[in-house]
């Protein structure tokens, strides 16, 4: 079994984003001027497990243009599902939260996949990937890089590269994440939190889990419990190249029977494997998040990929005297993104009303770097 981590692998506390800001633009919404504004960062990830392409973080900024002094200034960091490349679709959901005051640091996905295919690529039919592009919205993983693996679980993911692969990138989202946080802390942005979509909602969990520096908020929709009954059981089960993975397997799914059995035997053998190595994407097994009361899961009821009873199977896992609110929501798994967007943007809104509630603004005496801004006009108008 893995060992569970808690905190960042590769930063401290005092570290903060050497951000280099790109382009800004002021864009009116209703009664509202709001700023949107690109920048990037490296990753913290420095060891070696992200090829060159993956190695620069970029994000959007979304802001009210000027802030009330002494009100609440509230941000979100908004994490993608696979195939929600770009902004577009989150920025969508950001649009809506400005409305209420509320800014948003929406994560690029697109730099975190070859041009190609993305990863998992050498295990599912290139016709899903067709199929879902145009949708762009699907969920094809649901897996982070939480836990350590042990040698068994280290060996078998050298026997899927693509799996490695994305649990690597995942690895680097929980780091960025956590940078984007302190920045947003730092910037004096409160209250905080994470949300997600799909995979991008288990990426909040994992990323929630490690940050026990101050408390941040959680809102998930169609997200979950664990990658395992994504794959074996969801609907994407079908979609699964099980030839390639077997033959990945070399003789560990050989047998000497012929015909209908060896196949079968075969194809078992793949799922265990399949089944052992994503079990370090299990939410059971991490620290729940570091405030119940400001976690809210929203689920599908016709969800055709995600297990609907994920919420309920995390809510009864969190051994906590609060237990995260549970929300439903029509629709199936795409559908719920589509057509759910207001009723995930007004979880994020109840969230930071409980964590404001709850929390007073945690105090920076360790913050020894000002975060960058992307001019000092921009600063003035945010921080007066």
């Amino acid at each position: 079994m893995g060992k569970v981590r808690a905190g960042s692998l590769y930063t401290n506390e005092e570290t903060l984003p050497s951000i280099q800001w790109k382009s800004q633009k002021r864009v009116a919404m209703g009664k509202r001027s709001v700023l949107v504004q690109d920048g990037s960062f490296a990753t913290p990830i420095n060891d070696g497990t992200l090829p060159p392409e993956s190695r620069t973080a970029r994000f959007q900024l979304l802001s009210p243009e000027l802030a009330i002094p002494g009100s609440p200034r509230p941000a979100w960091v908004h994490l993608s599902g696979t195939g929600d490349q770009g902004y577009g679709m989150r920025r969508d959901v950001g649009a809506l939260l400005l409305q209420q005051g509320v800014s948003s640091i929406v994560l690029e996905v697109q730099s975190k996949f070859p041009p190609s295919l993305p990863p998992f690529a050498n295990a599912f039919k290139k016709e899903l990937f067709d199929t879902v592009r145009k949708w762009r919205a699907n969920d094809l993983c649901g897996s982070l890089l939480i836990m350590e693996p042990d040698d068994r679980n280290a060996k078998l993911l050298e026997n899927f590269g693509g799996v490695s692969d994305m649990l690597s990138l995942g690895n680097a989202t929980i780091e960025e994440t956590l940078l984007m946080l302190r920045w947003l802390r730092a910037a004096g942005f409160w209250p905080l939190g994470i949300c997600g979509f799909s995979m991008g909602g288990v990426n909040a969990v994992l990323a929630a889990a490690c940050c026990r520096e101050f408390p941040v908020g959680v809102v998930t929709l169609c997200a979950p419990y664990s990658a395992v009954p994504v794959y074996l059981e969801g609907a994407l089960a079908r979609a699964c190249d099980w030839r390639a993975l077997q033959r990945d397997l070399g003789p560990a799914s050989s047998t000497s029977t012929p015909g209908a059995i060896s196949s079968y035997a075969a194809r078992r053998a793949a799922e265990e494997r399949m089944a052992q190595i994503l079990t370090v994407t299990d939410l059971r097994r991490v620290p729940p998040p570091p405030v119940p009361a400001a976690t809210i899961l929203l689920q599908a009821d016709d969800d055709a990929y995600v297990p609907t009873d994920s919420p309920e199977v995390l809510a009864g896992a969190w051994a906590t005297a609060e237990k995260p609110e549970i929300r439903r929501v029509n629709g199936g798994h795409v559908w719920a993104f589509l057509a759910q967007r207001r009723a995930f943007a007004q979880a994020i809104i109840d969230a930071s009303d409980s964590l404001s509630g709850r929390f007073a603004q945690p105090p920076l005496s360790h913050v020894q770097t000002r975060p960058s801004w992307p001019d000092r006009l921009t600063a003035n108008r945010l921080h007066n």
